[in-house]
């Protein structure tokens, strides 16, 4: 999940889809 940690800053609408 730290991966996806770190594209969750950068994408925060992406965590949201």
């Amino acid at each position: 999940k730290s991966a996806l940690g770190r594209v969750t800053l950068v994408n925060k609408w992406g965590n949201v889809v």
